[in-house]
Parts: C-alpha cells; sequence; structure tokens
C-alpha cells in the first residue's frame, strides 16, 4: 500500500469525498484480514519458574517478518519456537502462524511487557500489554538428580551433551551390577527446552534375555538442567537378570519435531552394559528355592474343624516386592492323619508405589487340599519361604504360623465292624467250582509291577525339563509363554478397564507372548514383522497373518478405540483362540 493511500485512509473523510471514502473502507478491509494475539500460560508465576509467552497471527499473510520481544528487565528468554499452518477454503488461502517463547524471571515483583509489534504485508500490527507477576518461592525449582559431566559417563548411564543443547536424551539404571533376580529400574529420560510440534515417538530399548516389566508413567515435569529450564519426560521399566552373567540394554530412540514443517529429527542412547552377579553362598539355608526380594507369609484354612473324610482347603499367601513369577508352591508339613494336595495358585503382580519409585511385586495364594483320615487335631507346621535381600545382601525366612483344625468323628470312622440281619449276604451255590488262575497269570499284575519304573521314568523326565528351564532362558521364555499371557488375559478379565485401556493390556499380553515363543525382544516386534516371524517359525499363514492384524487392530484401538462396547467385549477371547492356536501350531526347535 502507497504512502498516498495510507494518507487517504487516515484523513478526516468529508461528506461530499465518496471517492476518497470509498478508498478508506477498502483499506480497513484489507486490515481486519490479518488479527495478531499475546498471551501467557499463567499470570503468576515463582521465581525460578518459565512461563510462555504465545504470539498468534491469522489471516491473508504475504511477507510476515518474526517479531521482536522488547528487552524487559528482569525478565530473560530461555527458548523459542514457531509453528505455520496454512488452510484453503472458498476464500482463498489463510494462515496461522504461532510464535512461543520461554521467559523465566531473574527477580520478584510485577512485570509489564510491552505491546508486541509485528509487520506484516507492508503494515505494522500491535498486541496488547500483558502483566506477570512472579513471587517468591518457599523451596527450591525441582531438580534432576546431579548429572554427570560432559564427556564422563557413570556405569549404567548414559552422558549428558554439552551445555545449551536444547533436545537431548539420556538412558540409565539404578544398579549397574544387580544380583540374579533383583529388580534393575531402566529409566529413559527425553530434555527439550523448544515447543514440539506435536507428540514424540519412543521406542524403548532391546532387553534380550532379560525379564522386563512395564512402570508407570512419570508425569511431565519442569527441572533444571545446569541452570536451564528443561520440560522432563521419563518411562521407566523394570529388568531382572534371570541367570548370572552380562547382558546388554540395547539403544532408546525417540523421533520428535520442532515445527510442522520441519524434518523429523531422531536421538538414539548408547548401549548400557548390565552385569548379574550370582547369589552368595555362604548363609544360604536349606530349601532356597531362588526367590529373591522381601516377602511375608501367612497360612490360613477355610475351616477351623472338619469331620474326618471331609475335605477342606489351606491358603498359603506370599506377598511383597520381588521376583513372584519366579516362586514355586512350598510343600506342607501336617502332623497327623492326613493327605494332602497342591490344589491351585492365584498371582497377582504389578507395579508398587515406593519411596525409591515403583517395585514389581504384589501376592501369590497357593491354595492345598487337605483331607483328615481320624479323629483328633490336625497341625499345618510353620511354613518356611527362605528368600535373598539384596538390599540387605544377606538370606531371610519368611514363616508363618502354625494352623490347628479340629477332627470330628466322620464318614472314614463310622463304620461298625458287627453286622445286622439285613447285612447278611448268602452263598450262592454253583453246579461246579472253577479254579481260580494264579496271580501272576493276569494282567493287572504286571501293570501293577510297571507303576514304579513309569513313575521313576515321569521323575527323571520331570527334573531333566527344570534343569533344561532353569539353564536355558530362551527356552524358559517359549515354555511358559502361554502361561504368562493366560494370566495376563486373567488380569484383564478381572478389572473394569476402560477401552483404551483395554486395548493397550490385550496388545501387551499378545506382543509379549508371541515375542517368547519367538525369542526375541517385545519393543522390537511389529505386527508385520510378527506375521513373517511366526510363518517362518512353522506356523500356518493364515495363523500368522490373524496374529498379525489382530496386533495391529489393537495398537490402532490403542489410539483411536472404537464407540462400541460389545466389540472391546469380544476382543480378550479372540487374543485367547489366536494365543492357543499359536501355542499349538510352534514346536521348540
Amino acid at each position: 500500500m502507497s504512502a498516498l493511500t495510507r494518507g487517504i485512509c487516515r484523513a478526516r473523510l468529508s461528506r461530499a469525498a465518496v471517492v476518497v471514502a470509498a478508498l478508506g473502507v477498502a483499506c480497513s478491509l484489507a486490515l481486519a484480514d490479518v488479527q495478531v494475539a499475546a498471551d501467557l500460560s499463567r499470570d503468576t508465576i515463582a521465581l525460578g519458574e518459565t512461563v510462555e509467552l504465545t504470539l498468534v497471527v491469522t489471516g491473508t499473510l504475504r511477507h510476515v517478518a518474526e517479531p521482536q520481544l522488547p528487552a524487559i528487565d528482569g525478565l530473560d528468554v530461555v527458548s523459542r519456537s514457531s509453528s505455520q499452518n496454512v488452510s484453503f477454503g472458498t476464500g482463498g488461502a489463510s494462515a496461522t502462524i504461532q510464535y512461543v517463547y520461554g521467559l523465566r524471571a531473574s527477580r520478584t515483583g510485577t512485570f509489564t511487557i510491552p505491546p508486541i509489534t509485528l509487520q506484516a504485508g507492508g503494515e505494522l500490527l500491535q498486541t496488547r500489554p500483558l502483566t506477570l507477576t512472579v513471587t517468591g518461592s518457599t523451596q527450591p525449582p525441582p531438580t534432576t538428580p546431579a548429572p554427570p559431566q560432559p564427556g564422563t559417563t557413570a556405569p549404567g548411564t548414559t552422558a549428558l551433551p554439552e551445555a545449551g543443547q536444547e533436545v537431548f536424551a539420556t538412558t540409565e539404571v539404578d544398579n549397574a551390577r544387580p544380583y540374579v533376580g533383583q529388580q534393575t529400574t531402566l529409566t529413559f529420560s527425553f530434555y527439550h527446552r523448544v515447543r514440539l510440534a506435536g507428540p514424540s515417538t519412543y521406542d524403548p530399548p532391546s532387553t534380550e534375555g532379560l525379564v522386563a516389566e512395564v512402570l508407570p508413567d512419570v508425569p511431565e515435569q519442569t527441572v533444571l538442567v545446569r541452570e536451564q529450564a528443561y520440560i522432563l519426560v521419563q518411562k521407566r521399566t523394570a529388568l531382572f537378570a534371570p541367570a548370572p552373567g552380562e547382558y546388554t540394554i540395547g539403544p532408546a530412540e525417540v523421533k520428535y519435531s520442532v515445527g510442522f514443517f520441519s524434518p523429523e529429527q531422531v536421538i538414539r542412547t548408547p548401549p548400557i552394559k548390565l552385569h548379574a552377579r550370582p547369589l552368595p553362598k555362604q548363609g544360604k539355608p536349606q530349601g532356597f528355592a531362588g526367590a529373591v526380594g522381601q516377602f511375608k507369609a501367612s497360612l490360613t484354612t477355610d475351616k477351623a474343624e472338619a469331620k474326618a473324610g471331609e475335605a477342606l482347603t489351606a491358603r498359603l499367601t506370599v506377598e511383597g516386592t520381588g521376583n513372584l513369577r519366579q516362586l514355586d508352591a512350598p510343600k506342607l508339613s501336617v502332623a497327623g492323619a492326613c493327605k494332602w494336595y497342591p490344589s491351585g495358585e492365584q498371582r497377582r503382580i504389578e507395579a508398587l508405589a515406593s519411596e525409591g519409585g515403583h517395585r514389581i511385586g504384589g501376592t501369590v495364594t497357593f491354595e492345598y487340599l487337605l483331607i483328615p483320615r481320624q479323629e483328633g487335631t490336625l497341625r499345618i507346621q510353620p511354613v518356611k519361604l527362605p528368600y535373598f535381600d539384596a538390599q540387605k545382601r544377606k538370606y531371610l525366612t519368611a514363616t508363618t504360623e502354625p494352623v490347628e483344625v479340629k477332627v470330628l468323628r466322620g464318614v472314614v470312622e463310622e463304620s461298625s465292624g458287627e453286622q445286622g440281619p439285613e447285612d447278611i449276604r448268602y452263598i450262592k451255590k454253583t453246579g461246579s467250582l472253577r479254579a481260580r488262575p494264579p496271580l501272576t497269570a493276569t494282567t493287572w499284575f504286571w501293570l501293577v509291577q510297571l507303576l514304579p519304573l513309569l513313575a521313576f521314568a515321569v521323575a527323571v523326565r520331570q527334573r531333566a525339563a527344570r534343569s533344561r528351564l532353569e539353564a536355558d532362558p530362551k527356552y524358559r521364555r517359549f515354555v511358559q509363554a502361554a502361561t504368562r499371557a493366560r494370566e495376563g488375559l486373567r488380569e484383564i478379565g478381572r478389572r473394569s478397564l476402560d477401552a483404551r485401556t483395554v486395548y493397550e493390556r490385550l496388545d501387551e499380553v499378545l506382543t509379549q507372548f508371541v515375542a517368547d515363543k519367538l525369542g526375541v525382544a517385545a519393543s522390537r516386534l511389529s505386527p508385520e514383522a510378527a506375521e513373517l516371524a511366526l510363518a517362518d517359525a512353522g506356523a500356518p499363514q493364515e495363523l500368522s497373518e490373524q496374529v498379525g492384524q489382530m496386533m495391529l487392530r489393537l495398537r490402532e484401538g490403542r489410539f483411536a478405540p472404537p464407540g462400541g462396547g460389545e466389540e472391546v467385549a469380544k476382543l480378550p477371547e479372540a487374543v485367547r483362540q489366536l494365543i492357543h492356536e499359536t501355542e499349538d501350531a510352534l514346536r521348540w526347535r
């Protein structure tokens, strides 16, 4: 627009100057096509905190220059970013440009941010003034633990980059030398002090050979790193080493963009070495079966008294933190005439909040069926569960109280040796006597002789299978995959979950099952890769495609679950059927 036109627009209209009035109206309409607005994310902050100043310009924009913030004593600009969005409608193209500035105060007080001037299409536009109040902080702002200096790395930690980086990521473990079965927490930290265009994408590291349990997400927070304010996003995973030795935690990867038209950027963290130590031999108690953690145990029965021959149930409950999945049912010691059998177990494994972060733990209940044989008192001796406390570095024993059950006279002992007239059975006479064949000539005799040999062979086979499970983690994953998957499905069925969470949990169960059967890391298993790998492992092509389609369907549902509840209710059974068919189709090789 020329200087003459701007002068006409500012001139006072006279009633006779119709042409001049028309030009003035056209000019004001052109200016109305562009709008600018500024706003603060908060009007009041504490000293040391940051606030976002957002400047939005909308309309038919041409040749928009980046605004220049006026210098304000006591306020520093710690970050800046911009984004642009273009839309096309019946009136032509329209654009929106957004500038975001991170401000931090160096002193308390009330600050006035003067109007910000922006040049668009040859015109100068201004925002309204803003007011920011900075109060004194009663406590220091949150900070991360002291990071390592640039160029140095603590054991189990990736070093921070040089100062001045606007975006960076690290991975670390809280214990690079854990004992076998002891939890190690892997933490991925993503720092940024610029506004990102959309959510970032996190690809967790591979943990081949380790048992991994995903921990709850850490809330996003603002922290200070080398006197710079960053937004911190963290992901945590609990890791357990099943055997002593060295393990490698692969690189973690995060993808992000700093603008809508900026290319996607990728950060990969270096791998981490984890050395699992064997449990100490000194002080290892008799009966120790590999339990590591902190546990307590209790023993109860469903009846305080029972009749002889009447069944009752004893329940041994073990609760605490540690590798509860590896816990086996202890044997009972019962004083009195009684037969007992293991009758089932229930495991509830979850992440429990503790002072140092979440720890994997929960409750395991072992059930036993007892049948007393005679009247008297049945005493279940204290059950002892030896375990290794990695924090105290010594072996301890969780011991229950003994339980007594009063046994009344029952059906086993109520039969009498005397017979009444109604019990007499007369001997039937036959025309001839038949000689009974010798016992050794019967088939049942030889079958009974073979029973001890069969029992011995079964025991040897079970012992060999157990030894193989303990020595080969990959084989153990393959064999126990279906059992763990069914436990996960039962856990989903016991809880009342929303649709998004159902999709997420089912995706985790199915992906972990397929990963265990294939011997790969679940974090690296995409639906396409799972379909191809299952077919290579010997699964039918149709079944492999169904598993891949189900994994894709579950992952899509995690972000955009369908509205219908009937479809969500059918998903667990569909996943259970796929797991059953895959378990039947694959054989260890």
